[in-house]
């Protein structure tokens, strides 16, 4: 896999704000006929994966906590898909490790998933 250089952003908004991630973009473990995202695949045609790339992710995660505004003192992150447990729970921790690495002093960073819950189990749970 080649290496992509992403930058980092200085700027930071005026108030806070939300973003939705999605890890594994539109891939899902399902085929409901009423989800509007599965197709989103064929925008891509030559893409065969689409799961988010460790760098990414570090820069994704430091760059939007850094955008929050002085003072901030709460970011939380949505991730949803297709289907994010999909990425695995191992993707989840290094998440989490990451936001601890980049958090500002005394920041509570939250996390919410949206999910099908088809993957969960009990170590989703003790996570």
């Amino acid at each position: 896999m080649q290496s992509t250089l992403i930058a980092t952003s200085k700027v930071r908004a005026k108030r806070p704000f939300h973003v939705l991630s999605k890890p594994i973009g539109p891939i899902c473990n399902l085929d409901c006929d009423y989800c509007f995202y599965l197709d989103k695949t064929e925008y891509y045609p030559e893409t065969r994966r689409f799961d988010m790339p460790d760098e990414a992710l570090e820069a994704h995660i430091k760059n939007y906590i850094e955008s929050q505004p002085r003072g901030c003192q709460e970011v939380t992150f949505g991730w949803q898909g297709g289907e994010p447990t999909l990425r695995g729970i191992d993707f989840f921790k290094l998440v989490v490790k990451l936001q601890r690495k980049h958090a500002r002093p005394g920041m509570r960073i939250l996390n919410t998933l949206q999910t099908n819950g088809v993957l969960l189990n009990d170590e989703w749970g003790l996570f």
